[in-house]
């Protein structure tokens, strides 16, 4: 169990930070602040980073 609570802390520290960048750089670096995209949710940041690394995962598998 704790072990499955400090993975999870690592996962979520470490998908956030780009997530919320890259929220924060094409849907609203004009409106808000780095900071409110970061503690609006982590599991959407993780969700924006984790779909990001996927497409660009896809796009070097059959584009090159």
């Amino acid at each position: 169990m704790i072990l499955e609570f400090i993975f999870e802390f690592i996962v979520v520290w470490l998908l956030s930070y780009p997530g919320a960048f890259i929220r924060w750089a094409i849907f609203g670096f004009k409106k808000g602040k780095f900071r409110d995209y970061f503690l609006s949710d982590s599991y959407i940041n993780m969700f924006v980073f984790s779909v990001f690394i996927l497409f660009v995962v896809l796009c070097y598998r059959f584009l090159i």
